[in-house]
Protein backbone atom coordinates (compact mmCIF):
# COMPACT_ATOMS: atom_id res chain seq x y z
CA UNK A 1 0.00 0.00 0.00
CA UNK A 2 0.62 3.63 -0.54
CA UNK A 3 0.33 7.12 1.66
CA UNK A 4 -0.89 10.31 0.88
CA UNK A 5 2.56 11.58 1.51
CA UNK A 6 4.02 9.54 -1.01
CA UNK A 7 1.91 11.19 -3.95
CA UNK A 8 3.46 14.40 -2.73
CA UNK A 9 7.41 12.95 -3.23
CA UNK A 10 9.25 14.46 -6.29
CA UNK A 11 9.81 11.37 -8.10
CA UNK A 12 5.97 10.34 -7.71
CA UNK A 13 4.68 13.53 -9.13
CA UNK A 14 7.22 12.95 -11.88
CA UNK A 15 6.40 9.62 -12.16
CA UNK A 16 2.25 10.66 -11.86
CA UNK A 17 2.69 13.65 -14.59
CA UNK A 18 4.31 11.05 -16.90
CA UNK A 19 1.75 8.37 -16.97
CA UNK A 20 -0.76 11.53 -17.74
CA UNK A 21 0.91 11.70 -20.81
CA UNK A 22 1.19 7.89 -21.56
CA UNK A 23 -1.85 6.39 -23.16
CA UNK A 24 -1.37 2.71 -22.30
CA UNK A 25 -0.95 3.58 -18.64
CA UNK A 26 -3.90 6.21 -18.34
CA UNK A 27 -5.96 4.60 -20.20
CA UNK A 28 -5.82 1.79 -18.01
CA UNK A 29 -7.14 4.03 -14.95
CA UNK A 30 -3.73 4.12 -13.09
CA UNK A 31 -3.55 7.41 -11.93
CA UNK A 32 -7.36 6.26 -10.41
CA UNK A 33 -5.81 3.45 -8.67
CA UNK A 34 -2.97 5.16 -7.13
CA UNK A 35 -5.06 7.92 -5.99
CA UNK A 36 -7.52 5.39 -4.27
CA UNK A 37 -4.35 3.25 -2.66
CA UNK A 38 -3.29 6.50 -1.18
CA UNK A 39 -6.60 6.92 0.74
CA UNK A 40 -6.75 6.50 3.89
CA UNK A 41 -9.87 4.58 5.42
CA UNK A 42 -11.76 7.72 6.80
CA UNK A 43 -11.34 9.19 3.93
CA UNK A 44 -12.59 6.34 1.37
CA UNK A 45 -15.61 5.98 4.07
CA UNK A 46 -16.48 9.77 3.86
CA UNK A 47 -16.11 9.99 -0.24
CA UNK A 48 -18.08 6.98 -0.33
CA UNK A 49 -21.01 8.18 1.88
CA UNK A 50 -20.88 11.70 0.10
CA UNK A 51 -21.29 9.84 -3.37
CA UNK A 52 -23.96 7.92 -1.99
CA UNK A 53 -25.89 10.52 -0.63
CA UNK A 54 -25.45 12.11 -3.82
CA UNK A 55 -26.97 9.16 -5.96
CA UNK A 56 -29.95 8.87 -2.95
CA UNK A 57 -30.29 12.88 -3.58
CA UNK A 58 -30.96 12.64 -7.53
CA UNK A 59 -32.63 9.60 -7.14
CA UNK A 60 -35.48 11.32 -5.26
CA UNK A 61 -35.51 13.88 -7.50
CA UNK A 62 -36.11 11.67 -10.34
CA UNK A 63 -39.08 10.01 -8.59
CA UNK A 64 -40.41 13.07 -7.66
CA UNK A 65 -40.74 14.33 -11.20
CA UNK A 66 -42.04 11.04 -12.37
CA UNK A 67 -44.87 11.32 -9.36
CA UNK A 68 -45.45 15.08 -10.65
CA UNK A 69 -46.08 12.93 -14.29
CA UNK A 70 -48.14 10.35 -13.53
CA UNK A 71 -50.91 9.97 -15.46
CA UNK A 72 -54.25 8.83 -14.38
CA UNK A 73 -56.18 6.50 -16.44
CA UNK A 74 -59.63 8.15 -17.73
CA UNK A 75 -63.02 7.67 -15.97
CA UNK A 76 -60.47 6.68 -12.65
CA UNK A 77 -59.77 3.26 -13.66
CA UNK A 78 -57.69 1.12 -12.29
CA UNK A 79 -54.30 0.78 -14.72
CA UNK A 80 -55.19 -2.52 -17.03
CA UNK A 81 -52.49 -5.47 -17.50
CA UNK A 82 -50.34 -4.63 -20.20
CA UNK A 83 -51.34 -0.58 -20.03
CA UNK A 84 -48.26 1.13 -21.94
CA UNK A 85 -48.35 3.68 -19.78
CA UNK A 86 -48.58 1.75 -16.86
CA UNK A 87 -45.57 -0.54 -18.00
CA UNK A 88 -43.65 2.88 -18.98
CA UNK A 89 -44.65 4.06 -15.25
CA UNK A 90 -43.36 0.71 -13.45
CA UNK A 91 -40.63 0.86 -15.21
CA UNK A 92 -39.25 4.65 -14.48
CA UNK A 93 -39.72 4.13 -10.70
CA UNK A 94 -38.00 0.76 -10.87
CA UNK A 95 -34.69 2.79 -12.17
CA UNK A 96 -34.69 4.55 -8.62
CA UNK A 97 -34.98 1.40 -6.13
CA UNK A 98 -31.88 1.27 -3.21
CA UNK A 99 -30.69 -1.95 -5.78
CA UNK A 100 -30.61 -0.01 -8.78
CA UNK A 101 -28.55 2.63 -6.37
CA UNK A 102 -26.23 0.67 -5.45
CA UNK A 103 -25.62 -0.79 -8.93
CA UNK A 104 -24.89 2.42 -9.84
CA UNK A 105 -22.76 3.02 -7.15
CA UNK A 106 -20.59 -0.02 -8.02
CA UNK A 107 -20.71 1.00 -11.53
CA UNK A 108 -18.89 4.08 -10.79
CA UNK A 109 -16.31 2.74 -7.91
CA UNK A 110 -15.15 -0.67 -9.83
CA UNK A 111 -15.79 -1.23 -12.81
CA UNK A 112 -12.99 -0.93 -15.25
CA UNK A 113 -13.93 0.56 -18.47
CA UNK A 114 -16.73 2.48 -17.06
CA UNK A 115 -13.58 4.23 -14.73
CA UNK A 116 -11.33 3.60 -18.03
CA UNK A 117 -13.76 6.40 -19.90
CA UNK A 118 -14.58 8.42 -16.61
CA UNK A 119 -10.59 9.19 -16.38
CA UNK A 120 -10.14 9.77 -20.02
CA UNK A 121 -12.56 12.71 -20.03
CA UNK A 122 -11.11 13.96 -17.29
CA UNK A 123 -7.65 14.15 -18.42
CA UNK A 124 -9.15 15.80 -21.40
CA UNK A 125 -11.05 18.14 -19.73
CA UNK A 126 -8.15 19.27 -17.37
CA UNK A 127 -5.36 19.10 -20.15
CA UNK A 128 -7.62 21.73 -22.18
CA UNK A 129 -9.08 23.81 -20.10
CA UNK A 130 -7.31 23.94 -16.56
CA UNK A 131 -5.45 26.75 -17.34
CA UNK A 132 -1.87 27.21 -15.91
CA UNK A 133 -1.78 29.98 -13.37
CA UNK A 134 1.14 32.19 -12.65
CA UNK A 135 3.61 29.59 -11.74
CA UNK A 136 3.11 27.73 -14.61
CA UNK A 137 1.32 24.93 -13.30
CA UNK A 138 -2.28 23.35 -13.62
CA UNK A 139 -4.10 23.31 -10.19
CA UNK A 140 -6.11 19.87 -11.16
CA UNK A 141 -9.15 22.11 -10.55
CA UNK A 142 -11.99 23.70 -13.23
CA UNK A 143 -12.59 27.19 -11.68
CA UNK A 144 -16.13 28.84 -12.61
CA UNK A 145 -14.89 30.19 -15.96
CA UNK A 146 -12.86 27.35 -16.89
CA UNK A 147 -16.03 25.11 -16.19
CA UNK A 148 -17.83 27.34 -18.52
CA UNK A 149 -15.72 26.91 -21.62
CA UNK A 150 -15.92 22.44 -21.18
CA UNK A 151 -19.78 23.36 -20.79
CA UNK A 152 -19.96 25.05 -24.15
CA UNK A 153 -18.21 21.79 -25.86
CA UNK A 154 -20.95 19.67 -23.74
CA UNK A 155 -23.23 21.53 -25.67
CA UNK A 156 -22.21 19.85 -28.73
CA UNK A 157 -23.41 16.62 -27.92
CA UNK A 158 -27.05 17.79 -27.20
CA UNK A 159 -26.51 19.57 -30.80
CA UNK A 160 -24.70 16.04 -32.55
CA UNK A 161 -28.20 14.51 -31.92
CA UNK A 162 -29.71 16.81 -34.45
CA UNK A 163 -32.98 16.98 -32.69
CA UNK A 164 -33.39 20.48 -33.18
CA UNK A 165 -31.82 21.75 -30.18
CA UNK A 166 -31.17 24.89 -29.55
CA UNK A 167 -30.20 27.13 -26.95
CA UNK A 168 -29.07 31.41 -26.58
CA UNK A 169 -25.98 32.35 -24.97
CA UNK A 170 -27.73 33.57 -21.95
CA UNK A 171 -29.20 30.55 -21.93
CA UNK A 172 -26.22 28.70 -22.39
CA UNK A 173 -24.76 30.48 -20.00
CA UNK A 174 -27.85 29.81 -17.33
CA UNK A 175 -27.55 25.81 -17.92
CA UNK A 176 -23.39 26.33 -17.02
CA UNK A 177 -24.00 27.84 -14.33
CA UNK A 178 -26.70 25.53 -12.81
CA UNK A 179 -24.51 22.77 -13.49
CA UNK A 180 -21.36 24.16 -11.89
CA UNK A 181 -23.62 24.82 -8.90
CA UNK A 182 -24.48 21.23 -8.89
CA UNK A 183 -20.99 19.69 -9.24
CA UNK A 184 -18.55 21.94 -7.81
CA UNK A 185 -17.32 21.40 -4.37
CA UNK A 186 -17.02 23.90 -1.15
CA UNK A 187 -14.15 25.00 -2.32
CA UNK A 188 -15.94 27.06 -5.28
CA UNK A 189 -14.42 24.51 -8.28
CA UNK A 190 -14.51 21.33 -9.67
CA UNK A 191 -11.89 18.50 -8.82
CA UNK A 192 -10.90 15.46 -10.24
CA UNK A 193 -13.50 13.15 -8.48
CA UNK A 194 -16.82 15.83 -8.57
CA UNK A 195 -15.98 15.87 -12.19
CA UNK A 196 -16.17 12.27 -13.02
CA UNK A 197 -19.15 11.91 -10.44
CA UNK A 198 -21.41 14.55 -12.18
CA UNK A 199 -19.96 13.05 -16.42
CA UNK A 200 -21.12 9.52 -14.62
CA UNK A 201 -24.05 10.89 -13.74
CA UNK A 202 -24.32 12.66 -17.11
CA UNK A 203 -24.07 9.21 -18.81
CA UNK A 204 -26.73 7.73 -15.86
CA UNK A 205 -29.37 10.48 -17.21
CA UNK A 206 -29.23 8.96 -21.05
CA UNK A 207 -28.89 5.66 -20.44
CA UNK A 208 -31.62 3.15 -20.49
CA UNK A 209 -30.69 0.50 -18.00
CA UNK A 210 -27.75 -0.14 -15.55
CA UNK A 211 -25.68 -2.27 -17.47
CA UNK A 212 -22.35 -1.35 -18.21
CA UNK A 213 -21.97 -1.26 -21.78
CA UNK A 214 -24.67 1.46 -22.22
CA UNK A 215 -22.42 3.65 -20.00
CA UNK A 216 -19.40 2.79 -21.80
CA UNK A 217 -20.88 3.30 -25.20
CA UNK A 218 -22.63 6.99 -24.14
CA UNK A 219 -18.98 7.79 -22.69
CA UNK A 220 -17.34 6.95 -25.71
CA UNK A 221 -19.24 8.94 -28.37
CA UNK A 222 -20.04 11.88 -25.95
CA UNK A 223 -15.66 11.86 -25.70
CA UNK A 224 -15.69 12.38 -29.73
CA UNK A 225 -18.16 14.92 -29.97
CA UNK A 226 -17.02 17.03 -26.93
CA UNK A 227 -13.29 16.52 -27.58
CA UNK A 228 -12.17 15.25 -30.82
CA UNK A 229 -11.73 18.52 -32.78
CA UNK A 230 -9.15 19.88 -29.87
CA UNK A 231 -7.26 16.64 -30.22
CA UNK A 232 -7.03 16.47 -33.98
CA UNK A 233 -5.76 20.32 -33.52
CA UNK A 234 -3.48 18.74 -30.75
CA UNK A 235 -0.89 17.72 -33.73
CA UNK A 236 2.18 15.29 -32.61
CA UNK A 237 5.49 17.16 -32.71
CA UNK A 238 8.50 15.38 -34.55
CA UNK A 239 11.91 14.99 -34.06
CA UNK A 240 14.11 17.86 -35.57
CA UNK A 241 16.01 15.17 -37.69
CA UNK A 242 12.90 13.98 -39.26
CA UNK A 243 12.28 17.28 -40.74
CA UNK A 244 14.28 17.04 -43.78
CA UNK A 245 13.43 14.04 -44.59
CA UNK A 246 9.22 14.75 -44.31
CA UNK A 247 10.00 18.26 -46.07
CA UNK A 248 7.89 19.61 -49.24
CA UNK A 249 5.65 16.79 -49.37
CA UNK A 250 2.70 18.55 -48.35
CA UNK A 251 0.34 17.65 -44.97
CA UNK A 252 1.56 14.46 -43.42
CA UNK A 253 -1.83 12.38 -44.07
CA UNK A 254 -3.05 8.64 -43.29
CA UNK A 255 -4.19 8.11 -47.11
CA UNK A 256 -0.59 8.58 -48.43
CA UNK A 257 1.25 5.61 -46.45
CA UNK A 258 2.11 3.21 -48.76
CA UNK A 259 3.14 0.64 -45.54
CA UNK A 260 0.29 -1.85 -44.59
CA UNK A 261 -0.22 -1.24 -40.54
CA UNK A 262 1.14 -5.06 -39.66
CA UNK A 263 4.34 -3.90 -42.24
CA UNK A 264 4.53 -0.90 -39.85
CA UNK A 265 4.53 -2.59 -36.88
CA UNK A 266 7.37 -5.09 -37.87
CA UNK A 267 9.43 -2.67 -39.19
CA UNK A 268 9.10 -0.56 -35.33
CA UNK A 269 10.35 -4.18 -34.06
CA UNK A 270 13.34 -5.15 -36.12
CA UNK A 271 14.47 -1.24 -35.91
CA UNK A 272 14.14 -1.59 -31.96
CA UNK A 273 16.20 -4.78 -32.07
CA UNK A 274 18.73 -3.23 -34.64
CA UNK A 275 19.27 -0.88 -32.45
CA UNK A 276 19.69 -3.22 -29.56
CA UNK A 277 22.63 -4.88 -31.69
CA UNK A 278 23.94 -1.84 -32.54
CA UNK A 279 24.20 0.24 -29.10
CA UNK A 280 25.65 -3.32 -27.60
CA UNK A 281 28.58 -3.17 -30.17
CA UNK A 282 29.01 0.58 -29.64
CA UNK A 283 28.87 0.49 -25.79
CA UNK A 284 31.57 -2.26 -25.86
CA UNK A 285 33.96 0.85 -27.56
CA UNK A 286 33.62 3.21 -25.34
CA UNK A 287 33.34 1.10 -21.97
CA UNK A 288 34.97 4.30 -20.00
CA UNK A 289 31.87 6.67 -20.58
CA UNK A 290 29.71 4.45 -18.78
CA UNK A 291 26.40 2.62 -19.60
CA UNK A 292 23.79 5.46 -19.90
CA UNK A 293 25.51 8.91 -21.10
CA UNK A 294 23.75 12.57 -21.30
CA UNK A 295 22.71 13.15 -25.23
CA UNK A 296 24.86 15.81 -27.39
CA UNK A 297 22.82 17.87 -29.92
CA UNK A 298 23.78 16.10 -32.99
CA UNK A 299 22.08 13.34 -31.62
CA UNK A 300 24.66 11.33 -30.66
CA UNK A 301 25.42 10.85 -26.85
CA UNK A 302 29.32 11.10 -25.38
CA UNK A 303 29.22 7.15 -25.14
CA UNK A 304 28.19 6.82 -29.06
CA UNK A 305 24.76 5.84 -28.59
CA UNK A 306 22.57 7.37 -30.78
CA UNK A 307 19.34 9.09 -30.35
CA UNK A 308 16.58 6.82 -31.42
CA UNK A 309 14.91 9.39 -33.99
CA UNK A 310 18.43 9.57 -35.65
CA UNK A 311 18.95 5.60 -35.33
CA UNK A 312 15.36 5.44 -37.49
CA UNK A 313 16.35 7.83 -39.96
CA UNK A 314 19.82 5.58 -40.45
CA UNK A 315 18.15 2.72 -40.32
CA UNK A 316 15.66 3.71 -43.51
CA UNK A 317 18.66 5.27 -45.38
CA UNK A 318 20.75 2.02 -44.37
CA UNK A 319 17.85 -0.44 -45.86
CA UNK A 320 16.48 2.06 -48.79
CA UNK A 321 19.97 4.48 -49.84
CA UNK A 322 19.22 8.37 -49.77
CA UNK A 323 17.20 9.22 -52.85
CA UNK A 324 13.37 9.23 -53.64
CA UNK A 325 12.91 5.98 -52.48
CA UNK A 326 14.09 6.46 -48.88
CA UNK A 327 12.16 9.00 -48.51
CA UNK A 328 8.81 7.80 -49.86
CA UNK A 329 9.49 4.55 -47.46
CA UNK A 330 10.01 7.30 -44.46
CA UNK A 331 7.32 8.95 -45.26
CA UNK A 332 4.99 6.66 -45.70
CA UNK A 333 6.21 4.51 -42.04
CA UNK A 334 6.03 7.95 -40.30
CA UNK A 335 2.40 8.40 -41.54
CA UNK A 336 1.63 5.00 -40.91
CA UNK A 337 3.38 5.13 -37.04
CA UNK A 338 1.17 8.35 -36.34
CA UNK A 339 -1.96 6.75 -37.44
CA UNK A 340 -1.22 3.98 -35.26
CA UNK A 341 -0.66 6.43 -32.38
CA UNK A 342 -3.78 7.67 -32.56
CA UNK A 343 -6.28 4.75 -33.24
CA UNK A 344 -7.30 3.87 -29.69
CA UNK A 345 -9.21 0.52 -31.19
CA UNK A 346 -6.25 -1.13 -32.49
CA UNK A 347 -3.75 -3.83 -30.56
CA UNK A 348 -1.17 -2.08 -32.16
CA UNK A 349 -1.66 1.59 -30.64
CA UNK A 350 0.26 0.87 -27.39
CA UNK A 351 3.19 -0.48 -29.55
CA UNK A 352 3.13 2.55 -31.72
CA UNK A 353 3.12 4.84 -29.27
CA UNK A 354 5.79 3.42 -26.86
CA UNK A 355 7.87 3.90 -30.19
CA UNK A 356 7.15 7.00 -30.73
CA UNK A 357 7.95 7.99 -27.35
CA UNK A 358 11.52 6.70 -27.51
CA UNK A 359 11.77 8.84 -30.60
CA UNK A 360 10.67 12.08 -28.94
CA UNK A 361 7.62 12.08 -30.62
CA UNK A 362 5.22 14.72 -28.76
CA UNK A 363 2.35 17.01 -28.53
CA UNK A 364 2.50 20.71 -26.84
CA UNK A 365 -0.48 20.07 -24.43
CA UNK A 366 1.25 17.16 -22.81
CA UNK A 367 -1.78 14.44 -24.35
CA UNK A 368 1.30 13.02 -25.52
CA UNK A 369 5.03 12.98 -23.33
CA UNK A 370 8.22 12.34 -25.53
CA UNK A 371 10.92 9.94 -23.15
CA UNK A 372 13.95 11.61 -22.54
CA UNK A 373 16.93 10.14 -24.14
CA UNK A 374 18.24 8.57 -20.67
CA UNK A 375 14.79 6.81 -19.52
CA UNK A 376 14.85 5.46 -23.61
CA UNK A 377 18.28 3.72 -23.29
CA UNK A 378 17.74 2.53 -20.15
CA UNK A 379 14.41 1.10 -21.18
CA UNK A 380 15.78 -0.34 -23.86
CA UNK A 381 18.96 -1.81 -22.29
CA UNK A 382 16.45 -3.89 -20.54
CA UNK A 383 14.17 -5.42 -23.87
CA UNK A 384 15.92 -8.45 -24.01
CA UNK A 385 15.47 -9.22 -20.06
CA UNK A 386 11.59 -8.26 -20.82
CA UNK A 387 11.86 -10.81 -23.46
CA UNK A 388 12.88 -13.48 -20.96
CA UNK A 389 10.10 -12.64 -18.69
CA UNK A 390 7.52 -13.06 -21.69
CA UNK A 391 9.02 -16.59 -22.39
CA UNK A 392 9.07 -17.82 -18.83
CA UNK A 393 4.87 -16.29 -18.51
CA UNK A 394 4.66 -18.36 -22.19
CA UNK A 395 6.09 -21.72 -21.12
CA UNK A 396 3.72 -21.88 -18.00
CA UNK A 397 0.73 -21.41 -20.70
CA UNK A 398 0.37 -18.08 -20.09
CA UNK A 399 2.12 -16.66 -23.11
CA UNK A 400 -0.88 -16.25 -25.83
CA UNK A 401 -3.26 -13.23 -25.47
CA UNK A 402 -6.20 -15.30 -26.60
CA UNK A 403 -5.71 -17.04 -23.25
CA UNK A 404 -6.37 -14.16 -21.17
CA UNK A 405 -9.23 -13.72 -19.14
CA UNK A 406 -8.98 -9.81 -18.91
CA UNK A 407 -10.99 -8.39 -15.92
CA UNK A 408 -12.22 -5.86 -18.17
CA UNK A 409 -13.12 -8.23 -21.26
CA UNK A 410 -15.15 -10.23 -18.62
CA UNK A 411 -17.38 -7.17 -17.98
CA UNK A 412 -17.69 -5.38 -21.63
CA UNK A 413 -19.98 -7.84 -24.24
CA UNK A 414 -19.65 -8.05 -28.16
CA UNK A 415 -22.86 -6.96 -28.95
CA UNK A 416 -21.69 -3.84 -31.04
CA UNK A 417 -23.86 -0.60 -31.64
CA UNK A 418 -27.07 0.53 -29.31
CA UNK A 419 -29.90 1.93 -31.59
CA UNK A 420 -29.38 6.35 -30.79
CA UNK A 421 -33.52 6.40 -32.22
CA UNK A 422 -34.37 3.15 -29.93
CA UNK A 423 -32.91 5.12 -26.87
CA UNK A 424 -34.54 8.12 -27.50
CA UNK A 425 -38.09 6.67 -27.93
CA UNK A 426 -37.90 3.97 -24.59
CA UNK A 427 -35.85 5.44 -21.85
CA UNK A 428 -36.76 3.88 -18.10
CA UNK A 429 -34.88 7.29 -16.47
CA UNK A 430 -36.61 10.73 -15.87
CA UNK A 431 -34.84 13.84 -17.50
CA UNK A 432 -33.87 17.02 -15.51
CA UNK A 433 -33.87 19.91 -17.33
CA UNK A 434 -30.37 21.06 -17.59
CA UNK A 435 -27.43 19.79 -20.00
CA UNK A 436 -27.34 16.51 -18.02
CA UNK A 437 -30.88 16.29 -18.99
CA UNK A 438 -30.83 17.51 -22.44
CA UNK A 439 -27.68 15.23 -23.71
CA UNK A 440 -27.86 12.68 -26.39
CA UNK A 441 -24.99 11.26 -28.47
CA UNK A 442 -25.48 11.08 -32.10
CA UNK A 443 -23.66 8.45 -33.85
CA UNK A 444 -22.64 4.78 -32.13
CA UNK A 445 -19.18 3.42 -32.93
CA UNK A 446 -18.55 0.82 -34.96
CA UNK A 447 -16.66 -1.19 -32.36
CA UNK A 448 -17.12 -2.40 -28.72
CA UNK A 449 -15.35 0.79 -27.30
CA UNK A 450 -13.97 -1.30 -24.34
CA UNK A 451 -10.30 -2.66 -24.49
CA UNK A 452 -10.99 -5.78 -26.80
CA UNK A 453 -8.60 -8.61 -25.81
CA UNK A 454 -7.60 -9.27 -29.77
CA UNK A 455 -4.54 -11.22 -31.48
CA UNK A 456 -2.80 -9.50 -34.63
CA UNK A 457 -0.47 -11.49 -36.67
CA UNK A 458 2.75 -10.23 -37.29
CA UNK A 459 5.44 -11.37 -39.36
CA UNK A 460 8.87 -11.04 -36.47
CA UNK A 461 8.17 -13.16 -33.75
CA UNK A 462 9.30 -10.59 -31.22
CA UNK A 463 7.40 -8.01 -31.94
CA UNK A 464 4.92 -10.37 -32.03
CA UNK A 465 6.05 -11.27 -28.16
CA UNK A 466 6.12 -7.13 -27.53
CA UNK A 467 2.72 -6.76 -28.90
CA UNK A 468 1.08 -9.84 -27.27
CA UNK A 469 3.45 -10.89 -24.34
CA UNK A 470 2.25 -11.43 -20.96
CA UNK A 471 4.59 -11.27 -17.97
CA UNK A 472 3.55 -12.96 -14.78
CA UNK A 473 2.91 -10.60 -11.43
CA UNK A 474 5.28 -11.99 -9.06
CA UNK A 475 8.34 -12.15 -11.83
CA UNK A 476 7.31 -8.20 -12.60
CA UNK A 477 7.45 -7.31 -8.94
CA UNK A 478 11.17 -9.21 -8.58
CA UNK A 479 12.01 -7.74 -12.01
CA UNK A 480 11.23 -4.30 -10.63
CA UNK A 481 12.70 -4.87 -7.45
CA UNK A 482 15.53 -5.78 -8.22
CA UNK A 483 15.79 -2.38 -11.38
CA UNK A 484 14.86 0.19 -7.95
CA UNK A 485 17.08 -1.88 -5.63
CA UNK A 486 20.11 -3.05 -7.46
CA UNK A 487 20.08 -1.07 -10.42
CA UNK A 488 18.83 2.94 -9.16
CA UNK A 489 19.71 2.60 -5.08
CA UNK A 490 15.64 2.81 -4.78
CA UNK A 491 15.34 1.32 -1.17
CA UNK A 492 11.72 -0.64 -0.44
CA UNK A 493 11.05 1.87 1.84
CA UNK A 494 11.03 4.62 -0.75
CA UNK A 495 7.76 6.21 -2.02
CA UNK A 496 9.04 5.44 -5.47
CA UNK A 497 9.32 2.06 -4.57
CA UNK A 498 5.64 1.42 -2.95
CA UNK A 499 4.06 3.25 -5.62
CA UNK A 500 5.48 1.07 -8.63
CA UNK A 501 4.80 -1.60 -6.45
CA UNK A 502 0.97 -0.51 -6.08
CA UNK A 503 1.20 0.28 -9.96
CA UNK A 504 1.81 -2.85 -11.13
CA UNK A 505 -0.83 -4.19 -8.64
CA UNK A 506 -3.50 -2.07 -10.75
CA UNK A 507 -1.75 -2.86 -14.43
CA UNK A 508 -2.70 -6.38 -13.59
CA UNK A 509 -5.18 -8.48 -15.43
CA UNK A 510 -6.15 -12.27 -14.74
CA UNK A 511 -5.25 -14.70 -17.20
CA UNK A 512 -5.64 -17.99 -17.71
CA UNK A 513 -3.48 -21.07 -17.80
CA UNK A 514 -3.73 -23.06 -21.63
CA UNK A 515 -3.22 -26.94 -21.21
CA UNK A 516 -2.03 -28.84 -23.86
CA UNK A 517 -5.62 -30.13 -24.02
CA UNK A 518 -6.89 -27.04 -25.47
CA UNK A 519 -8.52 -26.56 -21.84
CA UNK A 520 -7.95 -22.72 -20.03
CA UNK A 521 -7.94 -23.25 -16.15
CA UNK A 522 -7.15 -20.99 -13.18
CA UNK A 523 -6.64 -17.25 -13.01
CA UNK A 524 -3.31 -15.79 -12.33
CA UNK A 525 -2.63 -12.11 -12.05
CA UNK A 526 -0.57 -10.97 -15.27
CA UNK A 527 0.63 -7.69 -16.82
CA UNK A 528 0.95 -6.90 -20.36
CA UNK A 529 4.21 -6.40 -22.09
CA UNK A 530 3.49 -3.31 -23.08
CA UNK A 531 2.62 -1.65 -20.01
CA UNK A 532 5.01 -2.70 -18.00
CA UNK A 533 7.82 -1.66 -20.70
CA UNK A 534 6.73 1.92 -20.87
CA UNK A 535 6.52 2.01 -16.98
CA UNK A 536 9.80 0.36 -16.22
CA UNK A 537 10.81 3.72 -19.20
CA UNK A 538 8.77 6.26 -16.38
CA UNK A 539 10.87 4.91 -13.45
CA UNK A 540 13.60 5.50 -14.60
CA UNK A 541 13.04 8.90 -15.69
CA UNK A 542 11.19 9.79 -12.54
CA UNK A 543 14.11 8.81 -10.84
CA UNK A 544 16.96 10.75 -13.51
CA UNK A 545 15.03 14.02 -12.33
CA UNK A 546 14.57 13.35 -8.28
CA UNK A 547 17.99 12.63 -8.24
CA UNK A 548 18.77 16.42 -10.65
CA UNK A 549 17.13 18.30 -8.53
Amino acid sequence: MCAPADLAHASVANLMTMIGGTPCLSSANLDGHLRAAAMGDEERAHLRAARRERIAKDAAAQLAVLEADRVEPEGGEAPRPGDLRDLRLEGDLGMYTLEMQQRREDLFEAHPLVNKWLDRWWAAAERYFDERGVEGRKDGKLSADEYKKFHARLLRVVAAQGAGFCVSAEEASSMAAADFASDAGDDGAVDREEFRFAIFQLADQWTNSVEPQEYIEFLDRGYKVVFQELIENDKPKLPACWGEELKGKGKIKKGDSMVPTVRCADMMAQILFDKIAADNVTRGKHAKMGVISKMGKDGVAANGVQHMSLHVLNWFKKSYGTGDAMKKQFRSFIIELLHLMDDQNSPLQEFAMLFGQLCGVYTESGRISAMPHEAAEFLILHLEGIQSLIGQAKKSGLGEMATLLADEAKQTSSTGLLNAESKQSNSKKAKNSNIKAKARSGQGSKRESGEEIESVNLVNAKSQALVEGLIELEAAKVYLDHVLNEELGVPDEAPLHRIVMVSLAGLSVEAGRKKRSGQITGGERVVRCMRFTVLLGLIYNSWVRDEAS
